[in-house]
């Protein structure tokens, strides 16, 4: 490569990257945008593959842009709004596990016992007694 070709080269270079500066990516705009569909159909086993389907790009960029605006995966969102469902519905409910889990959203018990006890670091049953055993202590404070 001569030297006038090389500056040439840079030149191309600078001027592509200042074109994007101090403007948001469409992409992630595109991004912002499915986070909605996923808060509304979590609990669909196929909102993931429906997220892709819908969103018109391939799987790794929309994976790609997902996590770089929410720091997770598309699976690794639904699986938290999953698991914050869950840790309503055993504080509020005396629901069976296998209810508890399908009713958040989970396919399998095994799968919900084992996303739950990733993100809230104790099993379904054992996080169920805890927050008993805190309420029926704070009510006898009162």
């Amino acid at each position: 490569m001569t030297s006038s070709s090389a500056v040439r080269s840079s030149r191309i270079g600078a001027s592509r990257s200042r074109a994007g500066a101090g403007r948001e990516s469409p992409r992630r705009v595109e991004a912002a945008e499915w986070v909605g569909p996923l808060l509304e159909s979590y609990r669909d086993p196929a909102a993931c593959e429906r997220l892709i389907q819908d969103a018109g790009v391939g799987r790794t960029l929309l994976y790609r842009e997902f996590r770089k605006m929410t720091g997770l995966s598309p699976q690794a969102f639904i699986n938290r709004l999953r698991v914050h469902t869950a840790t309503d519905l055993l504080r509020s409910t005396d629901e069976p596990m296998i209810e508890l889990a399908e009713s958040s959203g989970f396919q399998s018990l095994s799968a919900f016992n084992k996303q739950f006890r990733a993100y809230a670091g104790c099993p379904p049953r054992e996080y169920r007694s805890r927050f008993r055993i805190e309420t029926e202590r704070s009510v006898q404070d009162v």
